[in-house]
């Protein structure tokens, strides 16, 4: 997807991969039925030709900024991920990167390098939902926490900005203070963000059945308070939209 800025600068949002080690129940990609990825969504990647095919250097520098998003999958279950923003970096350095992961993908030393690499015009947005694996879980599941703050601790210690996104649930609304203190003292010096989900499509509640075959259910976030909880940065509603089946030739457009 593209989109011409009010600065008139082209702005692009690419999947790289509709591959996932994750299962968050809200997921578009996740079966509520059986937490796996629907029957329905291919499983594709860019590779690194299709990318300087799609992309040669003359139009990236076109490019003010690439947002490598996570609509359809992790960008970094995508085995060419490195060489693409090192592609991206190499011909158009002037152009920002935001990368959205749920963390728990490689290990400390890849990240130190892909930090080092990206520089300052790289921006992840690492997803962190709890202050242990239980909470981080209920609603990640398959991640673990323990994984993603060490990978996050060492790409922090670059000049890359790292970021973290929080979705605002029942079981995590009285901890965001601690989840914010936790990756602040992790080198964390972008944005803390915290969005209440909005996929509550029949109520307060959202049952599934998870990877494992349990029954689990999510409840909803307090409304009353919909600026601060315990002091922490505001809370924001998602604007996220219910998104409609896909097939495999519209994921490579």
């Amino acid at each position: 997807m593209y989109k011409i800025g009010n600065d008139h600068k082209i702005k692009a949002w690419l999947d790289l991969s509709t591959y996932c080690n994750a299962a968050c129940p809200q997921c578009h990609r996740t079966s509520v039925h059986s937490g796996d990825k629907e029957d329905w969504l291919p499983l594709i990647q860019w590779s690194f030709e299709q990318f300087t095919k799609a992309y040669p250097p003359h139009l990236l520098r076109m490019h003010h900024s690439f947002t490598l998003c996570g609509t359809w999958g992790d960008p970094f279950m995508n085995k060419d991920i490195f060489e693409i923003v090192n592609y991206i970096r190499t011909y158009s350095p002037k152009s920002y990167i935001d990368c959205n992961t749920n963390g728990s993908l490689r290990n400390p030393e890849w990240w130190w390098d892909f930090g080092v690499m990206g520089g300052d015009k790289l921006n992840v947005w690492w997803d962190v939902d709890g202050i242990n694996q239980e909470m981080q879980s209920r609603y990640r599941q398959k991640t673990e926490l323990a994984v993603i703050l060490e990978n996050l601790e060492a790409y922090a210690a670059t000049e890359a900005k790292a970021s973290v996104h929080t979705i605002v649930f029942k079981h995590n609304q009285d901890y965001l203070q601690e989840i914010e203190d936790m990756v602040r003292e992790l080198g964390v010096t972008g944005q803390v963000l915290f969005e209440r989900s909005n996929r509550f499509y029949s109520g307060s509640t959202f049952n599934f059945t998870n990877h494992e075959g349990n029954a689990v259910t999510l409840e909803e976030a307090d409304q009353e308070d919909n600026s601060k909880i315990n002091g922490t940065n505001p809370i924001r509603d998602h604007h996220w939209r219910k998104k409609n089946k896909v097939s495999k030739n519209a994921l490579h457009n």
